[in-house]
């Protein structure tokens, strides 16, 4: 896995222009996703004094593409991307020229993306309101859980990130969540509930 991203992490950062690190947004560009929130929170990095470079790349398409883009115009010392809508099976090179997600949504019942985001090993600077944040986002190496309507909460988080250089998520902790939330094992404790549901629901001998 570390190999092939060495391989695909240098095409993708050249092909965008890419520099330093690399915040990801994926998802739909939209503003229960949060990308109010998240502009916001980058206006606050674009003034951060002694703050290593930094860029955003954004992957997916939605009503708020054209923000980002002016937000770009607005800000051209910082390298900024919109990839649009990409297909799964293509995503992991996006993970793999990336440094820190952002997942600044108000609303998910279980976001796929932060699962993704440690399997990559790519810690996360994660919303409150994803419903896959308690579950994932257990230790400091993985990440951060927000506040996303706090500006200046999800900024700092951020910028700590970023002056922490690249790191990656150690191979146990992402091995560990591969293993628990992997398909076999998700039906294995479905099937565990609806067992244990049916026997307390039988009668007495």
């Amino acid at each position: 896995m570390e190999d092939a991203r060495s391989v695909m992490r240098p095409d993708l950062r050249n092909q965008y222009g890419l520099e330093g690190t690399v915040i990801l947004f994926v998802g739909h560009l939209s503003t229960l996703k949060g990308i109010p929130e998240l502009l916001a929170a980058l206006d606050l990095l674009v003034v951060e004094r002694n703050l290593p470079s930094w860029s955003a790349l954004f992957v997916g398409s939605g009503p708020l593409s054209r923000d980002i883009e002016a937000w770009s115009e607005s800000h051209p010392a910082v390298p900024v991307a919109v990839a649009g809508f990409v297909q799964p099976g293509e995503l992991a090179q996006y993970y793999a020229a990336s440094d820190l997600m952002a997942v600044p949504t108000l609303t998910d019942r279980w976001g796929l993306v932060c699962l993704d985001a440690v399997v990559a090993g790519i810690p996360q600077v994660t919303s409150m309101f994803a419903g896959a944040a308690a579950d994932l986002v257990t230790s400091g190496e993985i990440g951060v859980i927000v506040d996303p309507r706090d500006a200046r909460s999800l900024a700092k988080h951020l910028a700590d990130r970023i002056r922490l250089g690249p790191q990656r998520i150690p191979v146990a902790l992402r091995d560990r969540a591969m293993n628990d939330w992997s398909t076999l094992t998700m039906v294995e404790r479905a099937m565990s509930s609806i067992l244990s549901v049916v026997q307390n629901q039988l009668p007495t001998p």
